[in-house]
């Protein structure tokens, strides 16, 4: 992976990760009880695939 960003529904950016090295990798701090968040992972090749996820 290169690049994770997360995205609340109304499309505001939430905090990005970058230059991740590995397959896991943590986010800390995140306030996002009870809502659902878009992840969109952009990879070395550049590859961008993106899930929704509910908290």
């Amino acid at each position: 992976m290169q690049k994770v960003a997360l995205y609340d529904l109304r499309g505001s950016l939430l905090p990005v990760l970058e230059d991740v090295n590995g397959k896991t990798d943590t986010f800390s701090k995140l306030n996002i009880a009870n809502q659902v968040v878009l992840v969109k992972i952009t990879t070395i090749d550049p590859k961008v695939t993106s899930r929704k996820i509910a908290f």
